[in-house]
């Protein structure tokens, strides 16, 4: 009755029937036996065995991403802080794609407790720009360096607002490095940015120091030259 889906109802009945008679033990090691891994685990959160959870997860090789971030989650809850950031990276490499509060606090206890490997590497696993989204606000604190590194490889899947909102969080450089990354592809991907693009590089200026701004945008123009519209615009409201 439990060998491929977890009800607690389900289970809250046959765990009465074992442990009327005794035999407790002999179900959960019957469960972990024979169920699927999910089932397994979800049991054991259920009837709090928290540590054969944790260790069940972290050694599985087929448990679903979601699962996986559903024993971090029991696992940071308990203070248990290494085990939850070895299940978040998991959960990441197994293609977690979803972020949700819990998931933000899980990956801000990554952020904040992993070395610059682990960072590489939990970089590299970020498949949406909502996770890399959280990334980018926990790594605020630490390395704006790996905000922007984050931000950088979903870059156009955010929106001009986006951008400015990160650009007025980030140190000068990083905020003038997001914006350029932005930039650089919006006006090569279509002219139908081009609007956007000038109020990005409105805030830029804004960023800048006189002499910075004129050597950039002066650069910007030489390797955008044959985009007559865009300089046009760029002349137009006066951003050089």
């Amino acid at each position: 009755m439990l060998s491929y889906h977890f009800k607690s109802e389900t289970y809250e009945l046959i765990k009465g029937v074992f442990e009327k008679i005794g035999r407790y033990e002999e179900l959960i090691s019957a469960i972990k036996a024979r169920c699927e891994e999910s089932v397994a685990i979800s049991v054991l959160l259920h009837d709090a065995h928290f540590d054969d959870a944790i260790e069940r997860a972290i050694s599985s090789t087929t448990l679903h991403p979601m699962m996986i971030i559903e024993v971090a989650e029991a696992a940071n809850e308990r203070g248990k802080k290494e085990e939850a950031m070895k299940l978040t990276l998991k959960a990441l490499k197994q293609g977690f794609i979803s972020a949700d509060e819990s998931v933000s606090e899980l990956i801000k206890l990554l952020v904040k407790g992993s070395n610059e490997r682990e960072l590489k590497e939990a970089i590299g696993y970020v498949k949406t720009v909502s996770v890399a989204e959280v990334f980018a606000d926990a790594f605020l604190e630490r390395s704006q360096e790996y905000a922007v590194r984050v931000l950088e490889r979903f870059i156009m899947e955010m929106g001009k607002e986006e951008i400015k909102g990160y650009a007025n969080r980030l140190d000068g450089e990083y905020a003038m490095q997001v914006c350029h990354s932005w930039v650089s592809k919006a006006v090569n991907r279509s002219h139908v940015y081009y609007d956007d693009a000038i109020d990005i590089l409105k805030t830029m200026r804004e960023i800048a120091g006189e002499e910075e701004w004129r050597r950039y945008i002066q650069a910007f123009m030489e390797a955008n030259k044959g985009k007559k519209k865009l300089m046009e615009k760029i002349r137009g409201v006066g951003l050089v």
